[in-house]
């Protein structure tokens, strides 16, 4: 299954292009209502655990309810269409989040484990070639994972320069 999740790109680009269309049209219409299907698809990850079995069904309908309605909503911007057809394109992904609780419904942390390797590639001016990102991305991988499991980077950096990749991969995943 693809765990495509809503990319908070979604959320923003319907706030803002709902600022050039009129106020009385079928696109602004169709903006405000993805900004709140987006809202509410986040409230109900963060409180899916305090709500009662039904009103958990109730919600879940009416998030694949909306999405049904936006992909067929009739619309007079192009913006609102390029839209509409990113949510029909990937209309299986969008709601993987109401099944299985582990996944978010936003690409947020995606988003905050970017930003420290943009910021950096912005004060280095790039890789300067293909091979120089490509081991970058080796080594943010890496770091981002040790992160992940309580590790410490540069213990995961010295143990792959000493030791056989699956003993490294063992302590990492397991405690070992």
């Amino acid at each position: 299954m693809n765990r495509t999740i809503i990319p908070r790109k979604t959320l923003s680009k319907a706030r803002d292009w709902r600022k050039v269309v009129p106020a009385d049209s079928q696109s602004f219409a169709f903006f405000e209502a993805v900004k709140t299907w987006v809202k509410r698809g986040c409230w109900f990850h963060r409180e899916r655990s305090q709500l009662s079995a039904h009103k958990s069904a109730q919600e879940k309908a009416w998030m694949r309810a909306e999405l049904e309605r936006l992909l067929t909503c009739a619309l007079d911007h192009d913006k609102a269409l390029t839209l509409q057809q990113r949510l029909v394109k990937h209309r299986d992904d969008w709601l993987v989040f109401l099944d299985d609780p582990a996944v978010p419904p936003t690409n947020n942390l995606a988003e905050r484990a970017l930003r420290p390797l943009a910021i950096l590639r912005k004060i280095t001016f790039g890789h300067r070639s293909e091979s120089g990102a490509h081991r970058m991305a080796k080594i943010m991988t890496v770091q981002e994972t040790a992160k992940r499991h309580g590790r410490r980077a540069s213990d995961i950096f010295y143990q792959l320069y000493t030791r056989p990749p699956n003993r490294v991969l063992r302590y990492l995943y397991a405690g070992r």
